[in-house]
Formats: C-alpha cells, sequence, structure tokens
C-alpha cells in the first residue's frame, strides 16, 4: 500500500476529519447559488428552513451554523487534477461538524506564531473566512480552538476543535 500512495496523502485535508473520526454531524442541503467546500463555514439560510448557504457577504456570528465536513461518496472533479477540490453543489446534501476535530483553511491574515494548543480560533464576519484571534476585523468564534497542528503549505491547514 505505500508503494501505491507514496506522498500523496497530506498531513491535513482541508475539511476531513482529524482524531480518530471523533466528531458529529448532523445533515442539511446546501440552499444559494454558491458550492461548498470542505472545510468552509456555512450558515443557517435566510430564505430556506434547514438548509444553509456559503457565506457570500457580512455575516453575524449567531448566523454561523458550522464546518462543512467531507463525506466519502464526492470525488474532485476533474479527477487527478492536483488543484482541483470537491466541492457540494447548491441543492445536495451535506453535513455540518457541530462538535469534534476537522482541518480547515485559514484566511491568509492568520498568523502561524497564534496557532497554538487552546488557542481562539476566529472569522473574519466580512468574508466568513477563518483565521487566528487578534487579527484586525477578526471576531474570537465561541467553541472553536486550535488543536496546534498544522500544515502551512501554499495555504494554511490547521486543525480546529469544535466543542
Amino acid at each position: 500500500m505505500g508503494l501505491i500512495l507514496k506522498d500523496k496523502i497530506t498531513q491535513l485535508m482541508k475539511g476531513y476529519p482529524t482524531v480518530s473520526d471523533k466528531y458529529n454531524v448532523w445533515p442539511g442541503t446546501l440552499a444559494g447559488s454558491v458550492s461548498a467546500k470542505f472545510g468552509d463555514v456555512l450558515i443557517y439560510s435566510s430564505t430556506s428552513k434547514g438548509y444553509y448557504e456559503v457565506p457570500t457577504g457580512t455575516i453575524t456570528l449567531d448566523q454561523i451554523a458550522g464546518i462543512n465536513v467531507s463525506t466519502n461518496v464526492k470525488l474532485v472533479q476533474p479527477w487527478g487534477d492536483p488543484n482541483a477540490e470537491a466541492v457540494v453543489a447548491p441543492g445536495e446534501a451535506l453535513n455540518i461538524l457541530y462538535d469534534g476535530f476537522v482541518a480547515v483553511e485559514l484566511d491568509s491574515s492568520a498568523v502561524k506564531e497564534k496557532i497554538t494548543a487552546g488557542a481562539k480560533v476566529a472569522i473574519l464576519l466580512a468574508t466568513g473566512k477563518l483565521t487566528t484571534s487578534g487579527v484586525a476585523g477578526a471576531t474570537d468564534l465561541p467553541n472553536y480552538y486550535f488543536t496546534g497542528t498544522y500544515d502551512d503549505g501554499s495555504k494554511i491547514i490547521a486543525e480546529i476543535c469544535v466543542k
């Protein structure tokens, strides 16, 4: 198996649970016109009860529903493209993390030195992107914490815990 996989599995994969599958999700359906990537913050739909959307403008903390978590049935399109990401299209079912561990992509404003175990995760309410606490324009998320593990390739992917 190691010969097949070689170095194709990265340390953290955005939107995927990270610690022994210790997480809880609830099901939902994506509304709106924007596809959701795994690891994206989702908000409650303002037009359809029981539906969720990708933030497209300024949001408030009480609109945040959770994190879009990967499913094992979505494939990257086109297959084999290293820059492609699997997405959930509007109208499709998805899973929303409300408790557990997951890898997320941080905004470019994130400060790597602040990604420490137990540090608060913050959100830029103007964009819906996650970042580190103390960044200008960011608000700390209640019950969202960094575990201290991150991968800083071309994008910063960090492991967070939602309690």
